[in-house]
């Protein structure tokens, strides 16, 4: 829309700079009777008179004009160079909205007047990086941080990534060194994942296994059908310059699924006995699901996937140069998806109790689950990951447990768990502390509702403030509901 309103409503400009830099004006005053001449070269004498004694413009065209010349200038243009027969027209140009006209347009123009081609098939707009409140970034503001200084804070890797994540397609970027946190813990992340990964997978050939060979636990089958879907997305996401998206899905895969529990739950077989079949098992998918997600990492990451990728077995000269990964239905397995989720919200459930109710890491609870149908078949089959995960060393499955007197509760997905205390941990220090917390939610709780009822403060406070406090009032509550219904597992009552 904005290129065909320039193009429709095109008007003329002021052409002309004062700058030293650029290619001068092609005109030519005669010294003797002021005559105007416009040429390539030089002229050698007036027109009008006979005089010798020409001047040219000081001036220097508008650096559109040079720009404009770029697509085919840079290969050798105006002779028919090899670079120019290969390279123009090219096939994708990457720009900002604010010189869509200025450069974009005005590049189109110059390629058919020059070429008669089309310099580029496809433009994507991208937006533009301003400080934490909006402004253009400028030296004149004082708001443009030195990229080498970010670069050696945080790694050019960490701020790569960053940028394409957080930056909605053609939406400008409101930038500050400490979203810059997200890349650099990501990095790390990955790195210490990938550690682990290269540790366990010495003396491995990938070029000797046949997955078909292999006996796949869940997990396998689970992360091999999530590695197979995000190659696609990604794929498609980067096909179309959906580049933020494509960084997302990729950054969700590697930290939620892979890290936080493909590689938990491999550390099992990881573990073990290292001549069992389950060990090759998993040295096979970690390293197919790593190497895999390093390539597509690769345009974002670029050095420390090429670094990791290095260590890993039956590497070759160059990630960059190596097979870019494609996703495989046959490895998309719906059931496995669906019987890891139960697994997943139990486990979550358990860990949100241990935390809830301050049970320290280095004790193992026992855990009572009510359950049964196909939830009660898929834990009874996982009931080695579920005690290691949650750090259980007893636990009953079964659709007739009941809850015991003292214990903490969760209910999810049609599956009643409970945590006994008893001996577990100091239940009066944890009322204690308990009923602290919940005074303070409350008082908070008192003094947002008395904010919020407050006529004047909802009337003139702006409305991302008013709007901050009403997101504070619904934590608030939750939060103190959460805190009584710890109380009560306690056999205690909340604090008033």
């Amino acid at each position: 829309k904005v290129y065909l309103h320039w193009l429709e409503g095109i008007r003329d400009w002021c052409i002309s700079r004062q700058l030293w830099w650029g290619h001068r004006i092609p005109i030519w005053y005669c010294n003797e009777c002021g005559e105007v001449h416009a040429s390539a070269t030089r002229p050698e004498r007036c027109s009008k008179c006979p005089s010798r004694s020409l001047h040219q413009d000081s001036d220097v065209l508008d650096t559109w004009f040079s720009s404009w010349l770029w697509p085919f200038s840079t290969l050798g243009w105006p002779e028919e160079t090899e670079d120019l027969r290969y390279f123009y027209p090219t096939s994708l140009l990457i720009s900002a909205h604010d010189i869509i006209f200025f450069w974009i347009a005005r590049m189109v123009m110059a390629g058919f007047e020059f070429t008669g081609k089309v310099p580029f098939s496809h433009v994507h707009i991208h937006g533009i990086v301003r400080d934490e409140i909006g402004r253009r970034m400028s030296k004149s503001l004082g708001n443009s941080p030195d990229p080498i200084d970010i670069i050696n804070e945080y790694g050019t890797d960490a701020l790569r990534f960053t940028m394409t994540l957080l930056t909605p397609t053609g939406q400008d970027i409101l930038f500050s060194s400490k979203k810059l946190d997200t890349g650099k813990h990501f990095a790390n992340k990955l790195w210490n994942a990938s550690r682990l990964a290269i540790a366990n997978l010495e003396g491995f050939d990938p070029s000797k296994i046949a997955l078909k060979s292999l006996t796949l636990s869940l997990e396998d089958r689970w992360i091999l059908s999530r590695l197979s879907k995000l190659t696609k997305e990604t794929r498609r996401n980067l096909a179309t310059y959906r580049f933020n998206v494509a960084a997302r899905g990729l950054y969700e895969f590697a930290w939620g699924e892979l890290c936080d529990w493909y590689m938990e739950l491999v550390k099992i077989r990881f573990y073990g006995d290292k001549k069992a079949p389950e060990y090759v098992s998993a040295q096979y998918v970690t390293h197919k699901v790593l190497d895999s997600l390093l390539k597509l990492l690769h345009p974002f990451m670029p050095f420390i996937t090429e670094e990791i990728w290095q260590k890993l077995p039956g590497s070759r000269e160059s990630i960059v140069r190596a097979k870019w990964p494609r996703s495989s239905k046959a490895l998309v397995d719906e059931q496995a998806e669906e019987q890891m989720a139960v697994l997943q919200h139990a486990v979550s459930a358990i860990r949100n109790i241990r935390s809830e109710m301050n049970v320290a890491p280095s004790r193992k609870a026992s855990v009572l689950i009510k359950t049964d149908g196909r939830s009660l078949e898929i834990l009874k089959q996982n009931e080695e990951s579920l005690k290691f995960l949650c750090r259980v060393d007893h636990d009953e499955i079964s659709p007739s447990v009941e809850k015991p007197e003292l214990a903490a509760s969760s209910v999810c997905d049609g599956m009643e768990i409970y945590m006994p205390l008893e001996g577990l941990i100091d239940v009066e220090v944890e009322k204690r502390r308990l009923n602290k917390e919940l005074e303070k939610a409350k008082d908070d709780l008192q003094m947002t509702l008395k904010k919020l009822t407050n006529r004047d403060f909802v009337t003139k406070a702006k409305p991302e403030v008013v709007e901050r406090e009403r997101q504070k009032l619904k934590t608030l509550e939750e939060v103190t509901d959460k805190l009584d219904r710890n109380l009560a597992a306690l056999g205690a009552s909340g604090s008033k």
